[in-house]
């Protein structure tokens, strides 16, 4: 409301971020702790001013021709208008409210509250995951038999103490199910780490583990498939989990604590964790940050992670009383939830976090980090996504395919010949790009000249109203430009594309300016169509969606120029 309201009153930048050091020295005493936080904070509030700015300027586009398309009388706005403001285009309800007023116009706010009502229906449903049947689950909620996570390589001898089909608790497994271990060395996921997999043994038996959840009284809940025989409660089962692929997630795991630290020591911010996810394959992580990282930047926090990995720091893990641990100044995620105990994983002076998640006992065993991306994801939301180990090798072997490959392509001899050829390559591209240009320029004024007995005296000015097939925004514009240096008082609407699509551009000159607006012209043109436009008065362009009636539009828009 404020951006909205600072416009009308002619404060056309961004103001409010420059209020954030009053409100810090009004707040100091009672909020210390983000004194730090300053810059930073009056920089974020600068970005979404700016943001929310630009989201405004759209949407008020938006609904201004929602409105120029309704039934004169109409006096309310629907449900399902106003919430495609407010669901795709960012347009607060309020500021709506606001602007309808403008019009005399109100919204159906229970039409709205009945899309939004849908629209959370919609979000629940595409939440709904297989551990919420493990959630709902009676037999499961009410089991309380206690079982033993370790985190060990190596197989454990246990017992079954529980198994359930379909949430349900069940004497016997004969083909697929959940089993609950009296202990076991099977990672349940959590944390943003994928559970464990491999095999359950038995007398006869044998069973793959194809997942392994948190029931809802945190026993680890493993999903089987059964291989050969039947379980029963109470038979004796061996734990083999697939330690190769333990410790590939063990090793992107604890690069990802070493990843979050040396970001923070690069861009000398203190980042927060947003999220992540750690599997065999790759590693992920989300943190707070309002700029992109720069690729110089981001190979010193990769060389930084691997330098960290070649000095070998062995990892301390200890469980501690969480106010012993906050005094170590461990890292935590802010959505997680943690006990009077916590478990916390320190390499050296490098991370200190806390962590209930499989980590390798020295960093040599990660190998090799490589970054693969980086990337927005939100508002002020960035993602590395990173591999390590045998991922790594795998991504350094697929760049050097990609390179060997482009060596060949280009008739390079060596690696180190590759960018010569590459520049000259595109040198030649660049040649030639000016060489279509500039025949693109003649082509346009061959065809201006075939256009100018073509123009129509209509109000006292020249008209032309054409369709070129096929042709795009861009050389509409050259053509125009061209074709309104040939007479002083002029309109000129060039259609082009297909049936599917059909840029329009329109341009306004000399005395017709007085009485026309392009900008309108292309609107009302773009509508028959199907489409949407808009620009300056002196020229505009916009683009219809169907072009099957565009003989009879471009006859018809004649009868709006005044």
């Amino acid at each position: 409301r404020a951006v909205r309201y600072s416009k009308k009153i002619g404060i056309s930048e961004a103001f409010l971020y420059k209020l954030v050091p009053v409100v810090f020295e009004i707040n100091k005493e009672f909020y210390p702790d983000y004194l730090p936080m300053k810059d930073e904070i009056s920089k974020r509030v600068k970005d979404e001013e700016e943001k929310f700015d630009k989201t405004l300027q759209n949407a008020e586009k938006v609904l201004d021709d929602l409105l120029k398309s309704l039934p004169k009388d109409t006096k309310v706005l629907s449900g399902k208008d106003s919430f495609l403001l407010f669901d795709t285009f960012g347009l607060p309800l309020d500021i709506q409210t606001e602007l309808l007023e403008e019009h005399n116009m109100t919204i159906d706010l229970d039409g709205f509250n009945k899309e939004m009502e849908a629209q959370k229906e919609r979000a629940r449903n595409s939440r709904a995951d297989v551990s919420s049947m493990h959630k709902q689950s009676k037999d499961l909620l009410e089991f309380t038999l206690p079982s033993e996570f370790k985190y060990e390589h190596e197989s454990l001898k246990a017992k079954v103490i529980g198994l359930f089909k379909d949430g349900k608790r069940v004497k016997e497994l004969k083909d697929s199910g959940e089993v609950i271990l009296d202990k076991t060395n099977f990672y349940a996921e959590s944390g943003g780490e994928v559970s464990d997999t491999g095999l359950l043994k038995g007398h006869d038996f044998e069973a793959k583990v194809t997942d392994v959840q948190k029931a809802p009284n945190k026993e680890h809940l493993h999903s089987i498939t059964i291989l050969k025989g039947s379980l029963k409660e109470g038979d004796e089962v061996e734990t083999l989990i697939d330690v190769n692929r333990r410790k590939l997630i063990e090793r992107n795991h604890s690069a990802t604590h070493l990843l979050q630290s040396m970001i923070n020591k690069v861009l000398g911010v203190t980042v927060k964790q947003m999220g992540s996810f750690v599997s065999d394959e790759y590693l992920r992580f989300d943190f707070s940050l309002n700029h992109k990282i720069s690729d110089e930047d981001l190979k010193k926090i990769e060389d930084e992670v691997n330098l960290a990995i070649f000095e070998a720091i062995p990892s301390d893990i200890r469980v501690l009383k969480k106010e012993d641990a906050l005094k170590l100044d461990a890292k935590m995620f802010f959505m997680d939830k943690y006990g009077d105990s916590v478990r916390v994983v320190s390499f050296s002076d490098c991370s200190t976090e806390f962590c209930g998640g499989a980590h390798v006992k020295n960093t040599n065993e990660i190998g090799l980090f490589k970054i693969v991306k980086e990337e927005s994801i939100a508002s002020n939301v960035r993602r590395i996504e990173g591999v390590t180990s045998l991922g790594a090798l795998e991504y350094i072997k697929e760049k050097e395919a990609l390179l060997s490959s482009l060596e060949e392509t280009m008739g390079a001899k060596s690696l180190g010949e590759l960018p010569v050829r590459l520049s000259s390559l595109l040198g030649e591209n660049d040649e030639v790009k000016k060489e279509l240009a500039q025949l693109k320029d003649k082509m346009a004024s061959l065809t201006a000249k075939n256009l100018k007995d073509e123009f129509i005296d209509l109000k006292g000015y020249k008209v032309l109203a054409k369709h070129f097939e096929n042709e795009e925004n861009a050389g509409l514009i050259k053509l125009g430009d061209t074709l309104k240096t040939y007479f002083s008082d002029y309109i000129l609407i060039l259609a082009g594309g297909n049936e599917s699509a059909v840029p329009l551009v329109i341009f306004v000159g000399g005395k017709a300016l007085e009485n026309n607006n392009a900008s309108n012209l292309v609107r009302a043109l773009a509508n028959i169509l199907g489409g949407s436009g808009g620009g300056r008065p002196n020229m505009a362009n916009g683009r219809g969606k169907d072009g099957r009636g565009l003989d009879k539009a471009l006859k018809d828009i004649l009868s709006e120029i005044k």
